[in-house]
């Protein structure tokens, strides 16, 4: 049957398709990561007191969320519509409900409590590796949770003593398998006996920002690597091709969804149409709609011609966090039509609602399990906060920043016998410590109504990773050693990379124990530029005191790429170029350092060059790591106890101690106010 897609914005189902079409409603979220309480102050959200109205502030949660879905599909079911609910991936990592992921998988587990009909997977359902991520699934299994898990483009590596073997032994190759977890496509069918084929798609961007996942793969160039995101994504369009074509030979669904951990950039129009979801669309034939996840954007429904057949494709982000719930309506004819309901369509935000408004008392009792569990560490008070701890826009500095860089470099100046890999007593302070804005996950550390900062709030802040050899959640700290030239270099990446792409804003670096300069009218920089102090954009360079409690207001220059007089040392200032300096970063930092080609090499012995990041992780005299929440939970609480109990005013980016001890200067026509 010839099937044609087209748009049409509709009132009224009459307006699309005639009384023997059939409508279908699309309900979906996407990276929720954990949030099943709502997204602000832990304490103000939990426990649930029906006396107390709340702050009015707190948007999101398991709970709010229940209420959204079950009036939409009290809607759809009004207007005569089936509905299905769906997720674009990042289910898992987000909160301290993944302390219970491989016990009895609470997010999965609420997702089926909130009616969910399938979802797929993204690049953070790897953070602990695919052996861990196969536990998980098993456990949401054991714990009764039924959304199945479709994954068209992942490979597994064929080892049956590999550590993918767990997940591949889930996988459902056929897309028939009534009992496996993990799917390639699926087709579920409607009591309106719509059948409706579900594609899963991981990335480009995605896959090359998961470590952890080997040895599976997803689509890849072998020829130019995973860090070539345009030749990945040919690849994607290759695999998730086969699978679509596959799909509709063996099953003829009526309407085929996507389910894209990929993203959207709505920064232009431009950028919309250049993102990868949008990409997706206009390269693989035979999707109807594609359900876009990865990037945290909330981007209503637009369409896309696709280059092959000219029909169109809709698109639609719902955000992040469980926060909003998009809705895409369509009616199906019966002669194989899908058209496009604009005008049912929507992103309903998941607003905040008193206590005494939340519905569906099967939910609300499912999220206390999390907190119950966790005990008193979710709520355990590390501060009190008198402003908000500000994480706001793409490629600029914001307090969270300065502050998470501020922790590493404390812990690892402070904590007492540490050892390297090997073993080895580490000696000497580190210089400096570097975070990456691709590892917070909030917009800020809210002040709240009690003023209490949790430690559930900080874990929030920083909870990706886990450890490959003990499971334990959250990334490990490394130390390592670089030199100028190669701190340089690392600083270019915020001035420049950064820059370039609103998905590369993650890249934006902020450091402890260092200060620069950088001029974002001046050309970018290129590894052969590394002698010559004329190219790139940072400026100065600045050497601050190791010691984050005392904030250092006026660093050395070591570094002046705009002084003639220092072109014989290439711009260096008192100090060899040469000269290495000791840092501090979360392991997810240190690989893309190392990806990059900085050379990570042992303070201890810097002939020795780490080949992989991970020997570059530090760790007790027990074996145990410090991690990256767990530094940060110290320093907030050793930094507030001297303050009186509350957290210092350098931290809040308002004040004008923020604005003076700033750490990076930005200069020309790209800085950010």
């Amino acid at each position: 049957m010839r099937r044609i897609v087209c748009v049409v914005v509709c009132a009224l189902a009459a307006a699309c398709g005639g009384s023997d079409s059939r409508r279908l409603v699309l309900l979906h979220t996407n990276d929720e990561h954990s949030h099943l309480l709502g997204f602000g102050p832990e304490a103000d959200e939990f426990p649930i007191v029906a006396t107390r109205t709340g702050t009015g502030s707190i948007v999101g949660g398991a709970s709010r969320r229940s209420t959204i879905l079950a009036q939409e599909r009290q809607k759809a079911k009004n207007a005569g519509a089936d509905s299905l609910t769906v997720s674009a991936g990042d289910n898992l990592i987000g909160s301290l409900a993944q302390l219970r992921a491989t016990v009895n998988a609470p997010d999965y587990k609420v997702m089926s409590l909130l009616g969910y009909d399938v979802t797929t997977l993204g690049n953070h359902e790897f953070d602990f590796g695919p052996d861990t991520l196969a536990q998980v699934i098993n456990a949401a299994t054991a714990a009764g949770a039924k959304v199945p898990i479709v994954s068209s483009n992942i490979h597994f590596s064929g080892n049956a003593g590999a550590l993918d073997a767990p997940l591949k032994a889930l996988f459902d190759e056929t897309g028939k398998s009534a009992t496996a977890p993990v799917h390639r496509y699926l087709v579920l069918t409607t009591p309106q006996r719509l059948k409706v084929g579900f594609v899963g798609i991981v990335g480009a961007d995605a896959a090359n920002v998961a470590p952890l996942k080997a040895p599976v793969t997803f689509s890849v160039d072998p020829r130019a690597g995973e860090s070539n995101l345009a030749a990945s994504l040919a690849v994607v369009f290759s695999d998730v091709q086969s699978v679509v074509d596959r799909m509709r030979f063996e099953a003829n669904p009526d309407v085929v969804v996507a389910l894209s951990h990929s993203g959207l950039d709505p920064t232009s129009p431009a950028a919309l149409d250049a993102s990868e979801d949008a990409q997706i669309a206009h390269h693989v034939s035979g999707i109807d709609v594609i359900v876009s996840g990865h990037s945290h954007t909330q981007v209503k429904a637009f369409t896309v011609k696709n280059d092959k057949t000219g029909k169109d494709v809709v698109i639609q982000q719902a955000g992040r966090f469980g926060d909003a719930v998009g809705r895409i309506t369509l009616n199906v004819s019966n002669n194989g039509t899908v058209s496009f309901d604009a005008g049912n369509s929507a992103i309903v935000a998941v607003l905040p609602l008193s206590f005494m408004q939340i519905t569906l008392a099967h939910i609300k009792g499912a999220v206390p399990e999390v907190p119950a569990t966790a005990g008193s560490l979710l709520f355990a008070p590390l501060s009190q906060l008198t402003f908000d701890v500000d994480n706001t826009g793409a490629q600029r500095e914001t307090a969270l920043l300065d502050l998470t860089a501020d922790a590493m470099l404390f812990a690892l100046n402070n904590t007492a016998a540490l050892v390297d890999a090997k073993g080895n007593a580490i000696t000497g302070l580190a210089d400096m410590a570097a975070e990456g804005a691709g590892v917070l996950r909030v917009s800020k550390l809210e002040r709240g109504r009690t003023g209490v900062l949790g430690f559930g709030d900080v874990f929030r802040a920083v909870p990706l990773g886990g450890s490959k050899v003990s499971g334990t959640p959250g990334y490990p700290l490394t130390r390592f050693a670089i030199s100028g030239f190669e701190l340089r270099a690392a600083f270019e990446v915020t001035a420049g990379l950064a820059y370039s792409s609103a998905g590369n804003a993650q890249f934006f670096l902020v450091p402890s124990g260092m200060k620069f300069i950088y001029d974002t009218n001046r050309p970018l920089f290129t590894t052969s530029d590394i002698l010559n102090p004329n190219a790139g954009r940072v400026t100065q360079i600045s050497q601050a005191s190791n010691d984050p409690t005392v904030p250092d207001a006026a660093p050395t220059l070591i570094y002046d790429g705009t002084d003639p007089a220092l072109a014989s040392t290439f711009g260096w200032k008192a100090v060899s170029p040469n000269k290495l300096y000791t840092i501090a970063t979360s392991l997810y930092v240190a690989s893309f350092a190392s990806l990059a080609g900085v050379k990570l090499k042992n303070p201890a012995n810097p002939a020795e060059i780490y080949t992989d990041p991970e020997q570059a992780i530090v760790r007790r005299q027990d074996g145990s790591e410090i991690k990256e929440w767990e530094a940060l939970g110290t320093y907030i609480a050793v930094v507030s106890k001297a303050n009186g109990g509350n957290l210092p005013v350098r931290y809040d980016g308002s004040s004008a101690t923020f604005a003076g001890l700033r750490r990076t200067t930005c200069k020309g026509a790209l800085c950010e106010p």
